[in-house]
């Protein structure tokens, strides 16, 4: 995947500077120059920037409402995430790892380097931007910096501020890092640090917020034998393959200064603080935003973007409503296809 460099520094809003900065992305297709057809995708918060290639992302392809034979699609890696734009595993200008003395960074320090970016490409409008959850503030954010870059925005289970509940569980996933032995102020050996008792259980904890109840019914139904077979564990022991389920070693791991610079750039998200002015310059704002929550969403709940969606007509914005029903709740516009196939037809008109 390319990496844009910037060859400026960047202000960062939470004060400081970053220099040498670097964006990684991934672009199917050629753009056109009036932008036309360029769609940018902003990726989930611990997700991957292939797209394209993504079975997860299942109205992006060949013949779907993301057609990749007739749009350019981008997507842009955010600042101090897990992808290899600059963050905490990248180098300073020293040459060295920045570890615990990356930055903090927040949502509008990226989508500002990413306009950099696109405008390097000489990409000053596009057709769209499409996000949810954590990819929803950075396309609010998008709106917010350059209200009137896109004809349409998509954007899904999302919200204009991180909710009480997800800095909540942030913050216990970082007393669970920061508290092991091995955590050394951030200078850990990464291999000691993901083997740790207390990572584990960090990851454990990020399953039960990441998967719905309906999901774990799915997976594991009353009508299978959930205990261990042929033990008889004590009370304080393991019993169960949930048991096992939820305290497994990941296979995918995330190195831990990367995963808290990832959970405090969203929890820090809020639109209005970073851009006070923001319904003052959305009453000129001509771009379409078609707001997508799912109805059994209670990490960010379907009222929450419907007050957005009114707010928004309030002052003569173009605003779509569109709820949607799945039980496996929130990313369900990624793992219910089903869920959003009515959805994805109006968006196809909306495209054309």
């Amino acid at each position: 995947m390319p990496i844009h460099k910037l060859g400026q520094s960047l202000k960062l809003e939470e004060g400081g500077e970053l220099n040498s900065v670097e964006i990684e992305y991934t672009i199917s297709g050629v753009p056109k120059q009036n932008g036309s057809n360029v769609i940018i995708v902003c990726h989930t918060l611990t997700g991957s920037l292939e797209i394209v290639n993504s079975p997860l992302w299942s109205f992006v392809g060949k013949g779907l409402t993301i057609d990749t034979e007739k749009y350019c699609i981008i997507c842009l890696g955010t600042l101090g995430g897990l992808n290899r734009s600059t963050g905490p595993r990248t180098t300073n200008k020293e040459g060295k790892e920045y570890g615990p003395e990356f930055p903090t960074v927040t949502v509008k320090d990226s989508i500002r380097a990413h306009a950099i970016v696109l405008k390097s490409l000489g990409i000053n409008k596009a057709r769209a931007v499409i996000g949810g959850s954590y990819g929803g503030f950075c396309a609010y954010t998008w709106l917010a910096l350059e209200p009137n870059f896109f004809e349409l925005a998509v954007v899904f289970q999302s919200s204009l501020w991180c909710s009480a509940h997800t800095i909540a569980f942030f913050s216990l996933c970082r007393d669970l890092i920061i508290s092991s032995e091995s955590w050394q102020e951030g200078r850990y050996e990464r291999e000691t640090m993901n083997k740790t008792q207390s990572y584990k259980q960090m990851i454990a904890v990020n399953k039960l917020i990441q998967i719905s109840d309906y999901k774990f019914e799915e997976k594991f139904p009353r009508t299978n034998n959930n205990r261990i077979r042929d033990e008889r564990p004590s009370y304080w022991q393991k019993h169960s393959i949930i048991d096992e389920f939820i305290i497994e070693s990941s296979k995918d791991i995330i190195d831990p200064n990367t995963l808290l610079s990832t959970m405090r750039t969203s929890s820090l998200f809020n639109l209005e603080k970073s851009f006070p002015k923001v319904w003052e310059s959305w009453r000129e704002m001509k771009t379409t935003i078609v707001q997508i929550p799912c109805i059994q969403d209670w990490r960010y709940p379907a009222e929450r973007m419907l007050g957005i969606h009114k707010k928004l007509k309030s002052i003569g914005a173009k605003s779509i409503y569109e709820p949607t029903n799945s039980n496996y709740g929130h990313g369900s516009y990624l793992y219910d296809p089903k869920s959003i196939e009515k959805i994805c037809l109006k968006l196809n008109n909306l495209l054309q």
